[in-house]
């Protein structure tokens, strides 16, 4: 972990990372693209990281208020973002003039507009929202920061084998994969931009996971839809391949890192 002295910042960093989030919410009341709700959905879970650092007796009403309503929206951008996925996964696996495409298409193009329109109401009323602010004394924040990491990779260290064992567990895989998210966003508040190298290889790992369940989420849309579709089988088995290919990719970037190596760094 980062000297005493960088860590003076940490009481700032809800401040910091809530003014952040509230810049790429005015940017998501503008516009709903992919890039918009990346980076909404990026802001968020460092604010929520920074946010479970401080015990529950220093968080204010007015702070659970507001988390509560962001956790919300990022629900909802999560479901949009789905259909965004399927949509790119159909447009490339799919052929042009495949009838399957075009009506799955429409299908999934219906269901993002309705998400845009709770997910834009949900927005709205997190705006009006005046900013919580929060504060702790920053020895407490250190240590709850060293037990929220080592918790987050006792967890991923906990999914591994079953993930190691049997690469089509998915439960396992995108439990692992949303504490590695979690673990990246509060190894940030503890090194900072020291430890680049291990930093990069924690994202890799989750980026390379979420390849994964972007092809899940796909095949089970697929599968939920079959009785309707003539040439499913064939979508899905290139979904299948594709998903392969990153599974085999995964089992070596978890070889990769020291985890508990990891856990003492903290």
């Amino acid at each position: 972990m980062r000297s005493s002295k960088q860590l003076t910042s940490l009481p700032h960093q809800f401040t910091d990372r809530l003014d952040h989030f509230r810049c790429q919410l005015s940017r998501y009341l503008q516009s709903q693209d992919a890039d918009t709700i990346h980076d909404f959905r990026t802001s968020f879970r460092r604010l929520q990281a920074t946010y479970s650092i401080y015990p529950p007796v220093a968080r204010s009403n007015a702070a659970v208020e507001y988390l509560q309503l962001a956790r919300q929206l990022f629900k909802l951008n999560s479901l949009i973002r789905d259909c965004d996925i399927m949509l790119d996964k159909l447009d490339h696996h799919g052929p042009g003039a495949d009838p399957d495409r075009n009506r799955l298409t429409a299908s999934l193009l219906k269901r993002r507009r309705n998400q845009e329109v709770a997910a834009m109401e949900a927005a709205q009323q997190l705006a009006r929202l005046s900013p919580p602010t929060l504060s702790a004394d920053k020895r407490a924040l250190r240590k709850r920061l060293r037990c929220r990491i080592r918790h987050r990779v006792q967890s991923i260290l906990g999914h591994i084998p079953r993930i190691v064992a049997d690469p089509s567990n998915s439960e396992a895989l995108h439990n692992m994969r949303k504490q590695t998210k979690k673990l990246y966003y509060l190894l940030e508040l503890a090194w900072g931009q020291n430890r680049r190298a291990r930093m990069t290889k924690i994202k890799e790992i989750h980026t390379v996971a979420g390849e994964i369940h972007d092809c899940d989420v796909t095949i089970q849309y697929l599968n939920d839809c079959s009785s309707l579709l003539e040439n499913g089988a064939s979508l899905i088995d290139r979904l299948n391949t594709e998903r392969q290919f990153y599974s085999e990719r995964l089992l070596g970037l978890l070889e990769g890192i020291d985890w508990r190596s990891l856990q003492r760094e903290v």
